[in-house]
């Protein structure tokens, strides 16, 4: 049997919301024609539509915050993911970093200058350890 969902238990708790107003408002237009055992009865009826409007009712929380427990788990697993590639990112940064101060280095080394060389190193080194 398919689970019912919020706005189904929601729809139904306003069903029988409706039918407990209609009821009242059958039993008030139509109390002077009763009898007595029919007026308790249809008080009665009322009462009984009330609670399972209350059922109905706490059914739908009930399940609205199941589907939000859900979607705060996934939520958390996109968080989880998103962190992960960003600290994938920050790793590949450095990666770069790195890379370009080597390039930067070996462009120094093969021009023959040694102080452009210094500077290279000075900041290759100063890139690995980031």
């Amino acid at each position: 049997m398919p689970q019912m969902t919020p706005d189904q238990a929601d729809e139904l708790a306003n069903a029988a919301l409706n039918l407990k107003k209609a009821v009242g408002a059958f039993r008030n237009t139509f109390f002077a024609t009763l009898t007595e055992d029919q007026r308790e009865d249809l008080q009665s009826l009322a009462a009984e539509l009330g609670d399972e409007t209350d059922h109905l009712t706490a059914v739908a929380i009930k399940l609205s915050l199941a589907d939000l427990q859900q979607s705060l788990t996934h939520l958390r697993d996109i968080a989880k993911g998103v962190n992960g590639a960003v600290a994938h990112l920050g790793e590949l940064r450095k990666v770069l970093t790195v890379t370009a101060s080597l390039i930067s280095l070996g462009s120094a080394i093969a021009t023959g200058d040694p102080a452009g060389v210094l500077s290279a190193l000075s900041s290759t080194s100063a890139a690995i350890r980031a």
